[in-house]
C-alpha cells in the first residue's frame, strides 16, 4: 500500500511542514496495520532553496516526524479488534543518495534523541495521577539521570515549602 501525503504549494514548503507530513504518513502506516515506511529525502539542492535547511536538518525533521507522530499512549487501553494497531514502526527506509549517508546518519541519530526524550516526558505526561506519584516521578529521573552523570536533588514537601515553591 501506498500513502502519498501533500506539502501543499511548493513556494511556502517550511522544515515543519514536512516534520509533520512524516507524521502523517506514520500515523497513516500504523492505523493501516502496516510496520514498515519508506521516505524520500527531497533533493539536497531543492532542500536548500525550499526548506532553507541542510540534507541533515531535512533527515532529522523526517525522523522526528515519523517518531512523534507514530506516538500514542494505551497503556492502560484494551484492545477490541482482533488485529490491533502495531504499537510502533519497526523499520524506516530513508531513500536518499549514497554521497548524503554521513549527513542523514547524523540527521536520524539527532532525531532518535529528541524523540525518544519526548515520548518519555508524553508518558509521564499521560500517565494519571494515582499511577505516578511525585516519588514516583522523582525515581524515574534519578533513574534517567544519574546514569548520565547528572546530579539529581530531590526537595522534601517542607524544602518545597521553605523555598516558596507554592505553585509547584
Amino acid at each position: 500500500e501506498i500513502v502519498l501525503v501533500g506539502l501543499g504549494a511548493q513556494d511556502k514548503w517550511r522544515v515543519e511542514d514536512l516534520r509533520r507530513a512524516c507524521g502523517q504518513a506514520s500515523r497513516a502506516c500504523l492505523n493501516g496495520r502496516g510496520t514498515r515506511l519508506g521516505l524520500v529525502l527531497p533533493d539536497a539542492d531543492a532542500s536548500r532553496y525550499r526548506y532553507s535547511a541542510s540534507p541533515e536538518e531535512i533527515a532529522q525533521a523526517m525522523t522526528e516526524g515519523v517518531l512523534l507522530g507514530s506516538y500514542h499512549f494505551s497503556k492502560y487501553k484494551k484492545s477490541k479488534s482482533k488485529r490491533p494497531r502495531p504499537q510502533d514502526l519497526e523499520k524506516v527506509y530513508v531513500v536518499a543518495p549514497d554521497s548524503l549517508k554521513r549527513s542523514i546518519e547524523h540527521g536520524v541519530e539527532r532525531a532518535t534523541i529528541y524523540a525518544q526524550a519526548t515520548r518519555f516526558a508524553r508518558d509521564l505526561v499521560n500517565e494519571p495521577p494515582v499511577a505516578l506519584k511525585p516519588a514516583d516521578l522523582a525515581s524515574r529521573a534519578q533513574a534517567l539521570l544519574r546514569p548520565q552523570g547528572i546530579k539529581v536533588k530531590i526537595f522534601s514537601p517542607q524544602e518545597i515549602k521553605r523555598l516558596g515553591m507554592n505553585t509547584f
